[in-house]
């Protein structure tokens, strides 16, 4: 499949480049002739659809170009092609179909995924209302009288595996351990988190969360009141963080702000470089070397390396910058050719 796909991207042209044009032109001396005349190839032969038939094995077969001509490549059930041959004038969308239908077929379950004990892997949220009047100082009190208890700042805590408490069974054939350890190897069973008026428990088994209401219950009494507790499976997990990431992308920057940001970035570090040993310049500051005439011939050469460097960097916002600013402070403007 990923074979299948990278040769159709060789094919395909993006704003008028190409993937094979470009690796030619900055990396194709690096390779041997058979292997630049394989990529031009690739260059120039777009995805079709071929019916085979009349197979002799080991010897002969039919192929009836479906759509365009050009390599074979993947097999289709005939679903696929029927949905395939109306794609005649988008080549290029040929791979995605089939990717999809095969990427289907062959998409693994998720794996038996168990915690340290043996659990089925469930996660559990228990949360805690705090009674008018009770403060986070009177829980995180009660908390200290718990050795299971460790605190990894002052509202949030691990709540560590009783090591003389043999709760593990071993993991179905086939099943996925899923733990999580403190530096010293104890066990994590879940976490406490205090955050405003609520005492957030959370922990990755029905049998963890039952036995986290039979122990904290207990040690808070009247502290919390009864718990409301959310549960979600590992699927729903996954398609919670799919979407916070969605959510949280950056946007896009405009292009002028991005230059305002680069232009800004780089006036603190060459300001900073002005003041720093610059073993161009014999590990003397640009300050210090145009103290002399010979120095100053090192600055102008140091300078316009620089702007050289930036000028050809590839990238617009860095490539505009002016580094006028830096040689009139230096006192070499006069210098700038």
């Amino acid at each position: 499949m990923w074979g299948c796909a990278f040769e159709d991207l060789i094919g395909r042209e993006f704003g008028g480049e190409n993937f094979a044009d470009d690796y030619l032109k900055r990396r194709g001396w690096n390779e041997k002739a058979s292997v630049k005349a394989y990529i031009k190839a690739l260059r120039q032969t777009p995805m079709s659809l071929y019916e085979v038939s009349d197979i002799v094995p080991g010897k002969s077969m039919r192929l009836r170009d479906l759509l365009q001509g050009g390599e074979p490549d993947p097999d289709f059930d005939f679903d696929v092609t029927d949905r395939a041959v109306l794609l005649r004038h988008s080549a290029p969308l040929i791979t995605s179909t089939w990717l999809l239908d095969a990427a289907g077929a062959m998409r693994p379950a998720l794996p038996d995924l168990v915690n340290s004990d043996g659990d089925d892997i469930l996660f559990h949220r228990l949360v805690f209302p705090l009674p008018k009047g009770v403060t986070q100082k009177q829980i995180a009190a009660r908390f200290q009288t718990l050795p299971t208890l460790s605190p990894a700042c002052a509202k949030f805590w691990n709540w560590l595996e009783d090591k003389r408490v043999k709760s593990r069974r071993p993991a179905q054939p086939g099943a996925q351990v899923l733990a999580s350890t403190m530096d010293d190897g104890s066990t994590i069973l879940g976490n406490a988190e205090l955050a405003g008026r609520f005492l957030t428990i959370e922990v990755n088994s029905a049998e963890r969360a039952q036995r986290a209401r039979d122990l904290f219950i207990p040690l808070l009494g009247d502290l919390v009141q009864a718990p409301l507790t959310e549960i979600r499976t590992v699927a729903q997990m996954m398609v919670e963080q799919r979407q916070e990431r969605d959510e949280t992308a950056e946007p896009e920057i405009p292009a002028t702000e991005m230059q305002r940001i680069v232009r800004d970035m780089m006036d603190r570090q060459y300001r900073q470089v002005l003041d720093e040993p610059v073993p161009a310049l014999g590990d003397k500051t640009p300050r210090q070397a145009v103290r002399t005439k010979a120095g100053r011939a090192q600055v102008v050469e140091w300078l316009k390396y620089l702007e050289n460097g930036t000028g050809k960097s590839g990238n617009e916002q860095m490539a505009g910058y002016s580094f006028a600013w830096m040689w009139k402070e230096l006192g070499v403007a006069d210098l700038r050719q």
